[in-house]
């Protein structure tokens, strides 16, 4: 788990990283520090969303949004992926990331 003066130094405070782990917190139902697809799977249809249950690359959507963020490769999002997906999306100036994660919301 990154410390809290590593994520300042990405511009996160202490309050937004509060907000952050929050948000992982209540995502990560298994309470075992990682998203798998079941997870993400569970609060889209708690959203009322359908994801598709295979895309263009032959993996269901949610695979594709976790390989997206995945950077140690085992199939789910740690708590550094995820405050790794936030810095990078604060900090798009295209746009482009904020599509990807509104996407997925």
């Amino acid at each position: 788990t990154p410390r809290p003066d590593e994520m300042e130094s990405e511009g996160l405070d202490r309050t937004e990283l509060e907000s952050i782990k929050r948000v992982f917190e209540r995502l990560d139902r298994k309470n075992d520090g990682k998203i798998d697809k079941q997870e993400i799977a569970k609060q889209f249809e708690v959203l009322g969303y359908k994801p598709k249950k295979s895309t263009d690359y032959g993996t269901s959507e949610v695979e594709d949004m976790i390989w997206e963020v995945d950077d140690d490769c085992d199939g789910m999002i740690d708590w550094e992926n995820f405050v790794r997906l936030y810095v990078r999306c604060r900090r798009d100036k295209t746009g482009q990331e904020r599509q990807h994660v509104e996407a997925a919301s």
